[in-house]
């Protein structure tokens, strides 16, 4: 799991949530845009996230690609962005079906999946937990069946700005 979870070349920066999160909605834009309306709040005075962007890249792809396989027919996807107690936070909320309280508990396993046979891995949420864990953020979930879910995406605001020398007169 951890491999999965590991970039070939992590590199850690200061970066902007909003793009991050703009950048995996235009990967999947083609599932999007036949299933959902996206919806899209963002703050734009968010601090920035310390982390490999193309890692928080992967868990927010993960989570609108499960987000789209969710809704039967046609259906809304929102994002919004926030700070909150000191956390960089990012909701996206979905209106398909929802997960049975039964197995909320276990999304995150490895493996898991309540898709058919050849339809998933059982990996992504799995995967992107441990992302999540490795930049000391959290992921979590609400969801009431026929009524939709909502993944909460935290992190711990960047102490500072990008570090970059100067020349000063």
């Amino acid at each position: 799991m951890r491999t999965f979870a590991r970039s070939d070349s992590e590199s850690r920066e200061n970066a902007d949530l909003n793009q991050i999160i703009d950048r995996a909605a235009n990967i999947v834009w083609n599932e999007i845009k036949y299933k959902a309306q996206l919806q899209k709040s963002y703050d734009s005075s968010l601090p920035l996230i310390s982390c490999d962007t193309q890692q928080i890249g992967q868990v927010v792809v993960n989570l609108l690609i499960n987000a789209i396989q969710a809704i039967p027919d046609k259906g809304v996807i929102s994002i919004r962005t926030y700070e909150q107690n000191g956390w960089v936070c990012a909701d996206i909320k979905d209106t398909g079906t929802g997960i049975q309280p039964e197995i909320l508990s276990k999304i995150f396993n490895p493996f898991f999946t309540t898709k058919e046979a050849g339809k998933g891995t059982g990996l992504g949420l799995s995967i992107s937990h441990e992302i999540m864990k490795k930049y000391a953020g959290k992921i979590e979930v609400q969801s009431e069946p026929g009524r939709g879910s909502l993944f909460t995406l935290s992190f711990p605001a960047a102490a500072s700005k990008p570090f970059s020398l100067t020349a000063s007169t």
